[in-house]
């Protein structure tokens, strides 16, 4: 059996350390959780301030998938349609049973997806999301603006109410516009 030598073994100690350290945390409290007593302390600002972040984080990241699935439900189509041109176009090269089962089933994909892209409405789950977003961010800056005051702690209240107003009333119109695209969805 090989024997390491003290750097070797110095650089596996301290990956299992890190990889224990790791587990360890996960078992305790998930990464993406805030401590209970961090929570209590934040004051209301801090608090709508995480939350707008929060928001925010989740809505590009949907932004980013939405994008994806709307332009591969506008171009997976085409693709397939190319392939079965291709296909038919070389029936003399396949067998003619093969070329037309290619044709089908690359025909029935085609047809699927853009199916799918039609009733789960990716574009327009990408222009909601991005326009929620660009509407947090502006509420984001509002509030970075108005801490760096030089009278907020006499405003910080006001201010967080104020807010918190304008951040309840945008994920209303999120909701409610998601609620009506959801409808339009099913109805077609």
């Amino acid at each position: 059996m090989p024997t390491m030598t003290d750097p070797e073994a110095e650089a596996s100690t301290q990956s299992n350390k890190q990889a224990l350290s790791l587990v360890k945390s996960y078992d305790s409290e998930p990464p993406f959780l805030e401590s209970l007593e961090t929570v209590k302390q934040e004051s209301q600002f801090q608090f709508l301030h995480r939350q707008v972040s929060r928001r925010r984080t989740q809505l590009e990241q949907s932004i980013g998938w939405s994008r994806y699935t709307h332009h591969l439900a506008q171009i997976g189509p085409l693709v397939f349609a190319a392939l079965i041109t291709i296909v038919a176009g070389l029936k003399s090269v396949f067998s003619l049973n093969l070329a037309s089962n290619l044709v089908l089933a690359l025909g029935a994909l085609s047809m699927s997806l853009a199916a799918w892209g039609a009733f789960s409405s990716p574009r327009e789950s990408w222009l909601l999301n991005s326009e929620i977003c660009g509407r947090l961010r502006e509420l984001q800056f509002k509030l970075e603006f108005a801490e760096r005051a030089p009278d907020f702690h006499e405003k910080e209240v006001d201010v967080a109410s104020e807010g918190f107003t304008e951040y309840q009333s945008i994920l209303t119109e999120l909701n409610d516009r998601y609620q009506q695209l959801r409808r339009k969805a099913r109805s077609c």
